[in-house]
């Protein structure tokens, strides 16, 4: 008996906010596209469109057309169309969990303007799903998810499948059939509209054959698109009729119920009324065996879920990220998009940390002292960093225009979140009493966002007032113990501060920088510190030789420039880690290509220059300088489909000049390293190597709210057994450990790292390479010059080298990842008369192992205090938070903020409880 299948005929569109063009060039596409949409939505009634599963093309069009806004809520709370659950249509690579939530957090607040949010996992966009995607879906009461990149149909032979997370939770999902996103579009719709025209079916412009095209010819338009004038293409019914018949036979093959996804839409597609003409169409062909209808993802979800009830589906666990080859040496869901414009990836890292761990815990603390909560300002800045979360602007892939719009919205985000840190910290200090101290001091306020005592070296620079008498300095917390210190000129002279009532007011003040050990600073809290003038100055203290030694390691700058290090807690020798390699470039922003005649430059055994920048109590720093000889280009192979046949040149070298510099502090379990450079090459990768020693069959790496452990050993186990190179991506961590040993790079918003069965780890630092953009086709590549791409200028890059125990869950990494983004921040001030807080205080602490603080906020729906916790651990793990007040109500809540039930209260806070890789959020109340 045949079956009687159910056709989901479902208009779409894929909005990359910016990508080939800028925002403004492709914002008038979206606008002109919805003007468009609105229309056919009037004149077909039961017409429905799926925008892309997300939200932000909402705010850009009414931007342009505000007077449209009821129009839009009257067909989204219809459900005609669907946008939403997603804010923005995101890469996860190389942002945190918290990054991902707010993501989907305001993509629901935006759609629940105009009506509900749709309630599918649709993510066309982005390279590779995370582990713990199934569990934030769940999260949004979404229970069915689609998508397609990093899944094969070696994996899923049927398109529908169960997902399973990191913590067990399970999700109904598709990967579509042949098509993807898009079958019927290419497999229908442009085979009836181009039927004579085979090369606009592969998406080219013939001189003689296709419509006039219009091109501006200046300079500035010289890489722009053009257009071509509108032609009226008829439809062709008979390559209608053929073409359905061979698309809903070869996707019998791949759905495995009667109820198949018609997908018609690809990237900026416009609705077309025409669709309803060939809709018909399909209808009477399709009569013989099914029903072919106008339908959405939300009821195709819901239709699936009644058909696949009680089978039992292929399970496909934990990440899914599955990198296929092909035979041209890409990778099919371009996992080298982490390595692409580091500049600007470090930037997102900022950013984000900039947000979570500073102006939200800052303003909580704040808030919780009767300041305003600063609203408006919190949703600007997120607003801004989710625009840079589109998966072409994070994953570094488009045009040079994009990088440079990009660093703007991140840098204005940026600034939002430090005034506002700076307007909440400057409340808190007004309410705490000073009054007590020494009237000639100066008052250092150190504040921990972070919700665990921190005991470690605050830099800071001050300026001390000149009417203050004095040669020297003596430092003190505010009970009297005497606190260390390294202090030193700047040469800065005169610094402005602003009365809020009045105009500007310039003291007559020196600049120091101040380095000290602040010792137990209260978890979310502060604690506070004097630094006094004194008759006589410090003798400079001094340092011979190049090592490094604190209470935990020891360390030795080599005469090329790297670094040994003894761990001193397990005695074990971590030799010659931090040279510098680069090879040759041969791919794009998608992939690296590897020349196959590749000439590797290495700093092993090149002479450095050595110093001292600083010799402390508490804090020291080691440069090295060295030149490196690197070819000035890797020239490009003339084989256009095989760029591996490229052979690089030990010709016209370019001297680059590199500056690295440790720093260890006292009480660190890690060596800080900063690393500079002036690029001046094209087409070339530039990796850190780090030889560990470490023995081991996988590497591990921190993911969204998840430590990801990969196999990296080439052997039948391994997946990617046939990959010459196996790069991963980290969020904030990674590295290797055995029995004996461990080491880690926190990576400081690099995020691409490679592991070997020797104990070999590589972060790559910048990854130079043509911009050639897959516009039309998969190996249609068009050039879009321009240096940014190659990383032509400055570089700039930050990172931590950790070692010996990261705790068996790796909470002690977690601890170092926390205080290498989010470092104690000292405010200066002098003695008056303030408000009733004591001299050091803790709003808020996470008591127990292994569950982190993921973030610490207002609500976004109530005033309560909205907390996400997670449990990176593969055990159940149990930890208390405790407040400054007493707790009225908390609340066990879903990660949209919605209530289920009463959470338990003891032990002077709220007592929470996390199974393995849960993850949690709780709504709190105090009295």
């Amino acid at each position: 008996m045949a079956k009687n299948y159910q056709y989901h005929f479902i208009p779409n569109t894929h909005l990359d906010r910016e990508w080939t063009l800028d925002f403004e060039h492709t914002r008038k596409m979206t606008v002109d596209f919805i003007d468009d949409l609105l229309v056919i939505m009037k004149k077909i009634p039961e017409y429905t469109f799926l925008l892309d599963s997300q939200a932000v093309p909402l705010e850009d069009y009414l931007e342009i057309r505000p007077e449209k806004r009821a129009e839009l809520k009257k067909h989204i709370s219809a459900g005609r169309i669907n946008a939403g659950p997603w804010y923005s249509a995101l890469d996860m690579n190389t942002i945190t969990g918290e990054s991902v939530v707010r993501n989907m957090l305001y993509g629901h607040l935006t759609v629940e303007e105009f009506g509900e949010p749709m309630k599918v996992g649709y993510t066309p966009f982005g390279w590779g799903q995370v582990s713990q995607l199934p569990q934030i879906y769940k999260g949004f009461g979404i229970d069915v998810a689609m998508f397609y990149r990093g899944i094969t149909r070696d994996q899923a032979p049927r398109s529908e499948f169960t997902w399973r997370g990191a913590d067990g939770s399970e999700l109904l999902v598709s990967r579509f059939g042949m098509g993807a996103r898009y079958n019927f579009y290419f497999g229908v719709w442009r085979k009836a509209l181009y039927k004579t025209q085979n090369h606009r079916l592969h998406r080219r412009f013939f001189w003689h054959e296709d419509s006039s095209p219009f091109k501006l010819c200046d300079e500035s338009n010289r890489y722009n698109h053009g257009y071509v004038f509108p032609n009226d293409w008829k439809m062709d019914k008979d390559a209608a009729e053929d073409a359905f018949k061979k698309l809903v036979e070869e996707e019998k093959t791949h759905f495995g119920t009667p109820h198949i996804a018609l997908m018609h839409g690809m990237d900026t597609s416009t609705p077309d009324l025409r669709e309803a003409e060939i809709l018909e169409q399909c209808k009477d062909i399709a009569k013989k065996d099914g029903n072919v209808f106008y339908s959405s993802l939300a009821r195709y979800a819901k239709d699936l879920k009644k058909a696949v009830k009680g089978e039992k589906l292929p399970v496909i666990e934990g990440e899914v990220r599955h990198l296929q080859m092909n035979k041209y040496g890409f990778n099919y869901i371009a996992n080298d998009i982490i390595s692409a414009r580091t500049r600007q990836k470090v930037l997102l890292a900022q950013t984000e940390n900039a947000l979570i761990k500073k102006a939200e815990p800052f303003g909580l603390m704040a808030w919780l002292n009767g300041a305003p909560w600063l609203e408006p300002f919190y949703n600007l800045s997120w607003r801004q960093y989710l625009k840079c979360h589109a998966h072409d602007t994070i994953g570094g892939c488009g045009i040079d225009r994009i990088e440079q719009d990009a660093t703007y919205r991140l840098r204005d985000s940026i600034s939002i979140s430090d005034m506002i840190a700076s307007e909440s910290l400057y409340a808190l200090q007004a309410k705490i009493d000073t009054s007590s101290l020494d009237k000639n001091a100066l008052i250092l306020t150190v504040f921990n966002p972070l919700p665990f005592e921190r005991s470690e070296v605050v830099s800071a620079f001050v300026d001390v007032a000149r009417e203050i008498e004095g040669k020297g300095f003596a430092m003190e917390d505010f009970e009297g113990n005497p606190v260390e210190f390294d202090i030193s000129s700047t040469n800065y002279y005169g610094k402005v501060f602003r009365d809020h009532a009045d105009l500007a007011l310039m003291s007559y003040a020196d600049e120091y920088e101040l380095n000290f050990f602040a010792d137990k600073v209260p978890a979310c809290g502060y604690k506070t510190y004097l630094l006094k003038r004194i008759k006589d100055a410090q003798k400079a203290k001094s340092a011979k030789g190049f090592e490094l030694e604190n209470e935990f390691l020891k360390a030795k700058v080599n005469s090329d420039g790297t670094i040994t290090v003894l761990d001193k807690v397990s005695n074990q020798a971590y030799e010659n880690l931090n040279s510098f390699e680069d090879g040759g470039e041969m791919g794009h922003s998608w992939s690296h290509v590897s020349p196959i005649n590749d000439l590797i430059v290495s700093s092993k055994g090149v002479k450095a220059k050595l110093s001292r920048v600083s010799s402390g109590a508490v804090s020291n720093t080691i440069r090295a300088e060295f030149t490196l000889k690197i070819p000035s280009d890797t020239p490009r192979s003339s084989d256009y489909m095989d760029w591996r046949q490229s052979t690089r040149l030990a010709k016209d070298l370019i001297p680059t000049t590199f500056v690295v510099e440790y720093t260890l502090k006292a009480g660190a379990k890690n060596v800080e390293v900063k690393v500079e450079f002036e690029n001046k090459c094209r087409n070339h990768r530039l990796r850190a190597v780090f030889n560990s020693g470490v023995k081991a069959e996988n590497n591990f790496a921190e993911s969204v709210f998840d430590v990801a452990v990969r196999r990296h050993i080439r052997d039948k186990k391994n997946p990617y057994v046939e990959f010459p190179e196996l790069t991963f991506p980290m969020a904030r961590f990674s590295g290797l450990r055995d029995a004996k040993r461990g080491f880690a790079v926190l990576g400081g918003g690099l995020h691409e790292y490679e592991t070997f069965a020797d104990g070999k780890y590589a972060l790559t630092i910048t990854r130079a390479y043509e911009n050639k953009i897959c516009t039309s086709g998969d190996f249609d590549l068009e050039y879009k010059p321009g240096d940014l791409s190659q990383g032509i200028g400055s570089h700039s890059y930050k990172y931590a080298l950790c070692f010996g125990d990261f705790g068996e869950d790796y909470e002690l990494l977690f601890k170092q990842a926390d205080e290498f983004s989010a470092p104690l921040l000292a405010a200066e001030t002098k003695s008056r008369n303030g408000g009733k807080l004591p001299l050091s205080a803790s709003f808020m602490s996470l008591e127990g192992d292994a569950i982190q603080l993921s973030a610490a906020k207002k609500a976004a729906r109530s005033n309560s205090i909205s907390l996400r916790l997670f449990n990176p651990s593969g055990k159940a793990k149990k930890c208390v938070v405790k407040f400054a007040k007493p707790v009225k109500e908390a609340k066990l809540c879903n990660l949209n903020e919605e209530a289920s039930k009463r959470a338990k209260l003891a032990n002077g806070g709220v007592v929470v409880e996390l199974a393995p890789k849960k993850i949690q959020t709780i709504l709190v109340d105090l009295k």
